[in-house]
């Protein structure tokens, strides 16, 4: 849930300066951390990013994704995902990334073999489906001439 701009603790003057700690603002930062500690807001809700960034910086990784720049898509996406938790595209983004097994080309990931052994076990599956549906062939007898 993104921070209301009327619960901020800071003014846009404030920010950068030490500042008195006064109880209004002791309280506001207590209840931030205590949001932030629970999973109620994330990293960008507490540093306000702006989610205009945010979004534009999907965009970006969409695109890589898209023209198979498939490492460069996962460190944006990986970033997102910690930056802003609560987002589920990133995380459906990442994930899509993720079933790229060209990422893993020596097989050293578990997950990418796990999931390169599924599609295998699929493959199978379906052209052993296929051949018990087919009915079998008739063999030609040989005619006389």
């Amino acid at each position: 849930m993104p921070l209301d701009d009327r619960t901020l603790p800071f003014e846009e003057e404030e920010k950068g300066r030490v500042l008195d700690p006064t109880p209004e603002r002791r309280r506001l930062l207590t209840e931030l951390f205590y949001k932030f500690a629970k999973h109620r807001i994330s990293v960008a809700d507490l540093v306000r990013f702006p989610r205009k960034k945010l979004v534009r910086l999907a965009e970006i990784g969409y695109f890589k994704y898209k023209y198979g720049r498939y490492p460069e898509a996962q460190k944006i996406f990986e970033t997102l995902v910690a930056v802003d938790h609560a987002n589920s595209y990133y995380h459906a983004a990442l994930g899509g990334v993720y079933q790229k097994i060209l990422l893993d080309a020596e097989g050293k990931s578990l997950w990418a073999n796990r999931a390169r052994s599924l599609v295998i076990a699929l493959k199978r599956n379906l052209e052993l489906l296929k051949r018990q549906s087919q009915p079998p062939r008739q063999q030609r007898r040989p005619t006389a001439h």
